[in-house]
């Protein structure tokens, strides 16, 4: 039914997630991150990620943090897809013990698709272009899906690739929860 299937693309929501990432430099981390996002009207929602996993680089142990916080525009087509746009301004920082901590900025603009392809199941793709403060701008993409489990209660798996001079391949795993 369009009800159910229009129910499972909310864009109000909280994620809780497992992450992993991999970097080209022999950089892995794991760790926890938490998402949320709001919608104010038909078209507009905001949104928050906040995620904290740690790894090692010759035998240098390294705490990875993001914090993202944006703004996006959605537009469901008649075919049941809905296209979405986002600006997310965000912090990144590296701390290890020896050396402190080094912060930066990065923004991502993210434009995608998303559909339910059943009632309990929803795909979602973007494009992703990244602009790290100190570094070049790089192109990327996110994969997803949501599987609903319960009402109002999601299995999430979500794989982006920041492309470019050094990959950054990252994979969540996790419970979303639609208001």
């Amino acid at each position: 039914s369009t009800q159910s299937r229009s129910s499972a693309a909310s864009d109000v929501y909280k994620r809780q997630f497992y992450t992993q990432s991999d970097f080209d430099s022999d950089f892995d981390t794991s760790g926890f991150g938490i998402k949320g996002s709001y919608e104010f009207g038909e078209y507009f929602f905001v949104e928050a990620n906040y995620t904290q996993s740690s790894g090692d680089i010759n035998n240098f142990d390294i705490d990875y943090d993001t914090f993202q916080y944006g703004l996006g525009g959605k537009y469901a087509l008649d075919n049941g897809v809905t296209v979405f746009a986002s600006y997310n301004l965000g912090d990144w920082k590296l701390e290890e013990a020896n050396t402190g901590d080094e912060s930066f900025d990065v923004d991502t603009f993210k434009l995608g698709l998303r559909s339910n392809i059943t009632d309990a199941i929803e795909l979602n793709a973007a494009y992703t272009n990244t602009d790290p403060e100190e570094g070049d701008r790089e192109s990327g993409f996110v994969l997803g899906a949501n599987y609903k489990v319960a009402e109002t209660w999601f299995v999430t798996a979500e794989y982006s690739r920041i492309a470019g001079d050094g990959d950054v391949d990252t994979l969540n795993i996790g419970l979303r929860k639609t208001f």
